[in-house]
């Protein structure tokens, strides 16, 4: 979770959140809108990471289970495997969502005595940093981010192909150009990516996998 917590937090600091409100009881803010926009640049790194880097993958996957020494290689293959789900699930019920990696962006709610997934589009609403409506806010995020990579992990084949614009009803450039605006988007979020990884294994916060017991 460290990873992407860190990702999204400087995210949201870079685009000047949060925010401090009042003179005398002075809060600091966190607007919903700038926690959706911070965990749609969190998903995007975090599908090329899954489909490019799979054992830094499952070096995250880990962080969501606790301490490295209490987790086993076959318990984070299961989480990695239930969040897979989560990810298709996402990607079918919400196919008509272009750019598809948009899909993950979402969240499940009952509806009608059932169960369905609803994009995370995210209000004006202020929560004070810290509190309970932007902890369950950012958890939400992170946890989004790890479905999106665990996604990757198991269809690293149809990663890039989540970055496709032609879709998208605002383009309106040539079929070939876009393919290759597609290919671009995913490389420069996965020289973001890349880039994060080089930090976070300098500073030796990587757990390996292959030296977790396999829980078998």
């Amino acid at each position: 979770m460290e990873f992407f917590w860190e990702w999204i937090e400087t995210r949201l600091r870079e685009n000047g959140w949060p925010k401090t409100s009042g003179w005398i009881n002075k809060k600091s803010l966190l607007a919903e809108e700038a926690i959706v926009e911070a965990t749609q640049d969190a998903l995007r790194i975090a599908i090329t990471i899954g489909a490019n880097h799979p054992d830094v993958a499952k070096s995250i996957a880990s962080e969501f289970l606790g301490e490295s020494g209490q987790v086993t290689q076959l318990e984070v293959d299961q989480w990695i495997s239930e969040a897979n789900q989560q990810g298709e699930n996402k990607m079918s019920e919400l196919a008509w969502a272009e750019p598809a990696w948009l899909r993950f962006c979402s969240f499940e709610a009952t509806k009608d005595g059932e169960n369905r997934q609803f994009p995370w589009i995210g209000s004006k609403d202020e929560y004070e940093d810290g509190g309970r409506d932007a902890t369950d806010r950012l958890n939400q995020s992170i946890v989004i981010a790890g479905i999106a990579m665990s996604w990757a992990l198991r269809h690293p084949e149809d990663a890039v192909s989540v970055f496709d614009m032609s879709k998208s009803p605002s383009v309106k450039s040539p079929e070939n150009l876009i393919s290759t605006f597609d290919e671009i988007a995913f490389s420069g979020w996965l020289h973001m990516a890349e880039e994060l990884i080089t930090r976070y294994r300098a500073a030796g916060r990587f757990v390996d996998y292959q030296k977790l017991p396999s829980g078998l």
